[in-house]
């Protein structure tokens, strides 16, 4: 099968967003980010402010607790577009992929590689797009647009086929 396609910014926010979304790392530090420190931050000043029975501590620990919140917010909010923002001229351009018995393979204008079945990280997706990870932070991103539902859903189905019939079990 061959499919061909070419990717937006559009495209690598959403790849950004469904990886990040299910990153449980990245998780982790957004609730320290988003809570846990703000948190610390209130506790830490209403315990000085209990101490020294200076009450413009407590006004300082909210202030400081809720700028902490807003400021980790606002952050986590705009990361997955900030990272589209660097020019990646080899993601917007025009991408064939080849999906054989023997893997995957990508060229575009100015490169080509080839991944076998079991180098493969991993294939994921959502109604819009197909993510293969050809590593566990990067990502093939085949978006639904471009192929057409008829297309998209066969590619889709090829790939979880030659996925579950080529993979081999991690040995222990």
């Amino acid at each position: 099968m061959e499919i061909t396609y070419t990717n937006t910014k559009g495209d690598l926010i959403a790849f950004n967003e469904h990886h990040l979304a299910n990153n449980q790392d990245y998780q982790k530090r957004k609730v320290m980010s988003l809570y846990v420190s703000p948190l610390f931050l209130l506790l830490a000043f209403s315990l000085l402010a209990f101490t020294s029975e200076e009450d413009i501590y407590y006004i300082g620990g909210t202030i400081g607790a809720l700028v902490s919140y807003l400021w980790s917010f606002f952050a986590y909010k705009r990361y997955a577009k900030k990272c589209a923002e660097v020019n990646q001229k080899e993601v917007f351009c025009e991408h064939k992929i080849t999906i054989s018995d023997s893997g995957i393979s990508e060229s575009t204008e100015n490169s080509s590689s080839q991944c076998t079945w079991q180098a493969l990280e991993k294939i994921d997706g959502n109604e819009n797009y197909i993510f293969i990870y050809n590593t566990p932070l990067t990502a093939f991103v085949i978006p639904k647009r471009e192929l057409g539902e008829d297309t998209f859903n066969a590619a889709k189905a090829a790939l979880n086929d030659f996925l579950l019939t080529n993979k081999s079990p991690p040995s222990d």
